[in-house]
């Protein structure tokens, strides 16, 4: 959803290590991954709002029946 799946980690495997390392990575990335997120808020926050939109249109239907 956040085009940040390269951090998703199977925890049943993850190592103390593999830690260590991905959160140094994304520490080191961490301008970069803040601005992806940033950007991609934006549209994530229109989309959640047209939902809303939509839902209200849908309680109105049902309440005039």
């Amino acid at each position: 959803m956040c085009g940040q799946g390269e951090h998703v980690c199977d925890v049943t495997t993850l190592t103390a290590a593999e830690v260590n390392t991905r959160v140094d990575a994304l520490w080191n990335r961490r301008a970069e991954v803040r601005e992806q997120l940033r950007v991609r808020m934006k549209s994530i926050r229109q989309q959640a709002q047209h939902n809303v939109e939509l839902i209200k249109q849908l309680l109105m239907m049902y309440r005039d029946r």
